[in-house]
């Protein structure tokens, strides 16, 4: 497609080709006047990318402001000061080269990230139109050639999760650097709302019906109204080890998006049924294998507080059965 964002990312393509060049040059890999017909060459390709910005339209919904294009060309005339670019085939001074290399570097650097901010949020658009809810969009691997330096991808995704509007159909966490895509219709949205709610009062039916077990006197002395307490403790402990999380995440300054509470659920859909399932797996454990004096609701709660560490504890202790049963039966066979 024939557009500004197109045109910026040819723009791009050729400030990193020249500043692989510099690289080379600092690393005593090249020299300046080696490569001074591709220095020209690259020279002319750039101008002519500029004069195309000033002729071609915007992408449709994708406007490139203009004072952008200002900021840009006059980076690019700072790189044209330069000897480097400039007179590439001229004796340039050992001193000069040096602190040209460091000048331009930096120029290049900032046409790059300035160039990034400018298109990546389009093709982000893209991808989360054709992406399933429920994958996973990681930022940083997605992006890591066009924006080397992780501190710039860092400051875009701060800036893609902090204004609205900029991308359609995706929830962006900067700490992890990941970007959950969701239903972009609110029917789906609220259909796995529903589901999830209903995977959470089946687990609680479940746990209320298994105070009811005959052979449940064997593992644990709770009731039904207990054992369906203890559950709500574990999703409790869950959700605040959550909230920890993130607030400590975010600085002290985490919030809960409430007037678009569906689109943050339905984003995190995976995550949340998958920490639901470790959740069910974890307080089934503490039922059947913590032992009658370890069912309290102190304990319950911090099974979900510290879900992964108890997991984690709970399947060594499963291996080291499994492991033992294992050679137990492998003995009875060969006898």
């Amino acid at each position: 497609m024939n557009d500004k964002l197109a045109v910026l990312r040819e723009l791009r393509a050729e400030v990193q080709d020249f500043q692989s060049l510099l690289y080379n040059v600092q690393q005593g890999k090249a020299s300046i006047g080696s490569y001074a017909s591709y220095i020209e060459a690259n020279r002319s390709e750039v101008l002519a990318l500029f004069q195309r910005l000033n002729t071609t339209t915007d992408a449709p919904g994708s406007e490139v402001p203009s004072d952008s294009i200002a900021r840009l060309s006059n980076l690019w005339q700072q790189l044209l000061s330069t000897s480097i670019l400039s007179a590439p085939r001229n004796d340039i001074d050992a001193d000069v080269i040096i602190k040209e290399l460091t000048v331009c570097d930096e120029l290049c650097h900032r046409i790059i990230a300035y160039v990034g901010q400018l298109t990546i949020p389009a093709r982000l658009n893209a991808m989360l139109a054709n992406a399933w809810t429920g994958y996973l969009l990681p930022f940083h691997d997605l992006f890591a050639d066009e924006l080397p330096r992780a501190e710039d991808r860092q400051r875009l995704l701060r800036y893609l999760a902090s204004v609205p509007g900029v991308l359609v159909g995706g929830v962006v966490e900067p700490e992890n650097g990941l970007i959950f895509p969701y239903h972009r219709s609110p029917w789906k949205r609220a259909a796995v709302c529903l589901s999830l709610l209903l995977f959470v009062v089946g687990a609680t039916a479940g746990f209320a019906l298994l105070g009811y077990w005959p052979g449940m006197s064997e593992y644990s002395t709770l009731h039904a109204g207990d054992l369906v307490l203890n559950w709500l403790l574990v999703i409790a402990g869950g959700l605040v080890h959550l909230a920890v999380d993130r607030n400590k995440a975010s600085s002290g300054q985490a919030s809960v998006p409430i007037s678009h509470l569906s689109t943050a659920i339905d984003a995190r859909a995976g995550t949340i049924l998958m920490k639901l399932m470790l959740m069910t797996f974890g307080y089934c454990g503490l039922i059947f294998l913590g032992g009658k004096g370890n069912n309290s609701h102190l304990n319950a709660f911090l099974v979900g507080y510290s879900l992964d560490s108890f997991i984690e504890l709970f399947s060594s202790t499963l291996d080291k059965k499994a492991a033992a049963r294992g050679s137990a039966l492998a003995h009875i066979t060969t006898d």
